[in-house]
């Protein structure tokens, strides 16, 4: 958690507003209709903010794609923590590997597999 922390306060991660605009409302209350609160609040957000979506779910990917969201998902997010050695690939395909356990669907058994 420390690193989330430091990275937001060094401004690389950033937060989002507490008030949503007009906009962001009104783009809320359109997604609703396909995505659940969760997603359809991160997609308003990064329409209106110019912000990247971090999801794995592929109705939200797909309203991304529609809007010309950039989004990435957690295969891409382990693979660019082996990249700038947050973690090594051994430690990332451990992680790979228990949540698959947990049941999460990855398209790779291995984290140096392509996606």
């Amino acid at each position: 958690m420390n690193q989330v922390e430091e990275a937001v306060d060094q401004k690389r991660v950033g937060r989002a507003t507490p008030l949503p605009s007009t906009a962001e409302r009104q783009i809320y209350r359109e997604l609703l209709r396909i995505l659940a609160p969760g997603e359809a609040s991160c997609i308003a957000y990064a329409k209106t903010y110019a912000a990247v979506v971090v999801t794995d779910d592929r109705a939200a990917r797909q309203c991304c794609t529609e809007r010309d969201i950039p989004f990435t998902g957690t295969i891409a997010i382990l693979k660019a923590s082996c990249i700038d050695a947050t973690v090594s690939q051994e430690e990332a395909n451990v992680i790979l590997l228990s949540m698959i356990d947990a049941g999460y669907y990855s398209p790779v058994q291995n984290i140096s597999d392509p996606i």
